[in-house]
């Protein structure tokens, strides 16, 4: 027991060392740690000789040495800091008496002190009684004059990020129960040399690795930690345990550019000095987002617990000696496992940026710029951007929005070891081995396999109603149309710019003018360009998607003569019925996806105007048959051999019942359908080395649906007849070196 009455423990060893080498081996035994600033002296009655000279020469804390106090201990003069204190980030209660000569119950007490004895700042003696024989000096934290009126130095003036603002942070840690972790003379040895820096611990007397532990800490003014690092964190909570309720809500943390200040929220939770960003995160739980967008540099962002982000390299604490830290925003490390405190979300700059998720679900955005994105494990959701993005879903069921630019998406096996499904906006890529599980995919232009890039199915549509499918192209900023008579180009031009990451993500007939709209994407709003050739006679915004919810397809469910919007979240489907750009109708559709089974396609297959559904449950073939929202029948349509998969749906025979075209490998076949009936049917041919199938749609308006071939800027058609080629050839122009399939 302190002489002021608080009671110590003893604290035992996690088995990390990095942890235990922090601890000095006791902590408060009761979970309300309660503070004061000591108004006089007469809060003393030391007795041991080493600490008597502190309290006579007493000063009072000024306001400046309160503000950073409490942000160590409580953050409770800033909420937004709160999730920064040790209040915020362990289990224990902490609470300010204010100012007053406490003698009784409170652990923690501070003041200044003019002592020629005391160069910077100590604790009078850590709980348990570990420097001096007198008890009742536990837990008291003092700063000194050695360093008054020294414009960098000054204990007096703390602000985050400078030294004074880091040593009392670091004398609050000492006040708690920790030590340095370069001592090795203490309960639990020391923190191995790699974890030994303030990049990790507040406790460190080294600015970076390997740095002379006997040479003091050499940042530069406004370059010191912000925050507790990581392990300080992980160090306390292994003591006091860890709280899940601060910032347990969605939570925004956001930075600038040119600023060091940390806003949470909206809100200002650390007010620096500086423009330079040094801190670590820990958050309670809820959905919460690293916000960078307002960045043009090229960030490199980790959502990984005990890693961290490199914003603007101007803003990384400049450590000394030619060193510079390696992030500006580090990530807590988790307790227990428990990934409620891990940041789900990410929204880049306008750089070419690298974003990284971690084991839960994220939502990663790569805003404009040529981007990186990797989700790892958990259901994520990966929005490119504006600008060509590389993109890696992991494992996991994962969405994926590419946006405009030329996106990749990469995958870690061979081609064969996947099957791709177009439903039209939609494209699926189901995994056959390993934890990849299915992706879902709008606006991504290149697959990445092991042993093959395969360009994505393009988007095709009658624009100018003569009664023959054109082709839709695009680069970074730009749509446009090829207007086809089979495999001739007849004329086509430029439509309308895409502005504010808007990008094309499929085509149909909303209107019913029997010419195809463009349906445009920004997020999850959804809005549509009602077509005449390349203009844009009407259309606008049509909505907005729940979260989780993606396109599917563009196809008449009801029979109206005016394509609808298929939504897909999960195994839920629901549908807008559309007159133009508005929802005249929908909802959910009556029945869910059962496990395993996805959906491969939309078209009218048993002819009664009205499209259906094909479903897809490994090499297992079924039919919804609808009407709008409702399934009017259902069935199994049959089983595709080793290595087939469904490529997408039209009618090649001119019966106006779609048929399913097949895929193994280059090879390509056609089951002609009456319903859930397979009519009849076979091999179709097999694609050079080199080409892949883009899409099919009509190109000759002979009502019978084609077959587009892609080999890299070079395009090709195939006229069908059923499963027989009629006709077509080279396609009679070349994509110019920055055009793409749409």
């Amino acid at each position: 027991m302190s002489g002021i009455g608080a009671t110590t423990t003893r604290v035992t060893a996690t088995g990390d060392q990095y942890i235990d080498g922090l601890l000095a081996g006791d902590k408060w035994a009761d979970q309300t740690i309660f503070y004061a600033f000591s108004l006089s002296s007469a809060a003393y009655n030391y007795s041991s000789s080493g600490v008597t000279d502190l309290p006579a020469h007493f000063r009072a804390y000024t306001t400046q040495q309160k503000i950073a106090a409490s942000f160590a201990l409580d953050g409770d003069q800033n909420t937004a800091s709160v999730g920064f204190s040790f209040k915020g980030f362990t289990a224990a209660n902490v609470q300010s008496l204010g100012d007053v000569n406490a003698t009784s119950g409170t652990q923690i007490r501070f003041a200044g002190t003019t002592s020629s004895s005391l160069g910077t700042a100590q604790v009078a003696d850590f709980p348990g009684n570990y420097i001096s024989s007198d008890r009742s000096d536990n837990g008291d934290v003092w700063a000194g004059a050695a360093y008054d009126n020294n414009s960098i130095y000054d204990l007096r003036t703390p602000q985050a990020g400078n030294y004074a603002w880091f040593t009392q942070i670091h004398e609050v840690g000492h006040a708690l129960g920790l030590k340095h972790p370069h001592e090795t003379n203490w309960s639990f040895g020391s923190v191995p040399l790699d974890g030994d820096m303030m990049e990790f611990t507040v406790m460190s007397y080294r600015s970076y690795e390997n740095a002379n532990v006997n040479g003091g800490v050499t940042n530069h003014q406004w370059d010191f930690a912000q925050t507790y690092m990581m392990l300080d964190i992980a160090a306390l909570q292994a003591m006091y345990g860890a709280d899940y309720t601060t910032n347990a809500d969605a939570t925004v943390y956001r930075w600038t550019p040119g600023s060091g200040d940390t806003l949470v929220n909206g809100a200002v939770g650390i007010d620096a000095g500086g423009s330079t960003i040094f801190m670590t995160v820990w958050d309670g739980g809820g959905n919460d987002t690293y916000d960078f967008s307002a960045y043009s540099s090229a960030l490199s962002i980790d959502l990984r617990p005990g890693k961290w982000s490199v914003l603007d390299t101007a803003q990384l604490a400049n450590l000394g000696g030619g060193h510079t830290a390696r992030g500006s925003v580090f990530n807590a490390l988790e307790y227990h496992g428990n990934t409620a405190s891990l940041i789900e979300n990410a929204v880049g700059g306008t750089g070419n940026d690298t974003l990284v998720g971690n084991e839960v679900s994220n939502i990663l955005w790569g805003n404009t710029g040529n981007d990186t994105l990797s989700g790892l494990d958990g259901n994520d959701v990966l929005r490119g951007g504006a600008g060509a993005d590389i993109l890696d879903g992991g494992a996991g069921l994962d969405r994926v929005l590419g946006s405009k630019g030329h996106d990749t998406l990469n995958y870690g096996f061979a081609r064969s070891q996947y099957v791709v499904t177009q439903t039209g906006a939609l494209i699926s890529v189901r995994a056959l081995v390993g934890s990849e599980g299915t992706d879902y995919l709008t606006g991504v232009e290149t697959l990445h396999f092991a042993d093959q890039d395969v360009s994505a199915p393009g988007l095709f549509g009658d624009f100018n109603g003569d009664g023959r499918a054109d082709i839709a192209l695009q680069n970074q900023t730009s749509l446009a149309a090829w207007v086809m008579n089979g495999a001739t180009l007849t004329g086509g031009g430029l439509m309308p710019a895409l502005t504010d990451d808007w990008s094309a993500i499929a085509t149909g007939d909303t209107n019913g003018d029997l010419r195809a709209d463009v349906l445009l994407q920004k997020d999850q709003q959804l809005a549509l360009w009602q077509m005449n050739g390349v203009q844009v006679s009407g259309g606008g915004l049509i909505g907005t998607m729940g979260d989780g919810w993606t396109v599917a397809a563009m196809s008449d469910l009801t029979g109206d003569g005016r394509a609808d919007i298929l939504l897909q979240n999960d195994r839920q489907l629901a549908l807008w019925q559309m007159n133009g750009a508005q929802i005249a109708g929908g909802g959910l559709l009556s029945t869910s996806l059962g496990d395993g089974w996805q959906l491969a396609g939309t078209a009218d297959l048993n002819g009664d105007g009205r499209s259906d559904l094909v479903l897809q449950n490994g090499q297992t073939v079924a039919l919804w048959l609808m009407n709008g929202t409702q399934m009017t029948g259902g069935g199994f349509v049959g089983t595709l051999g080793a290595g087939w998969s469904i490529f997408g749906t039209g009618d090649l025979n001119g019966d106006s019942k779609a048929d399913l075209v097949l895929q193994n490998g280059q090879i390509l076949a056609v089951w002609q359908m009456n319903g859930f009936q397979i009519a009849g049917g076979g091999m179709i041919n097999t694609m050079g080395t080199g080409w892949h199938a883009a899409g099919l749609a009509d190109l000759n308006g002979d009502g019978r649906t084609d077959i587009a071939l892609q080999n890299g800027q070079t395009l090709a058609a195939w006229e069908m007849n059923g499963a027989n080629i009629a006709g077509g050839g080279l396609i009679n122009a070349a994509l110019g070196s920055d055009w793409e399939l749409a």
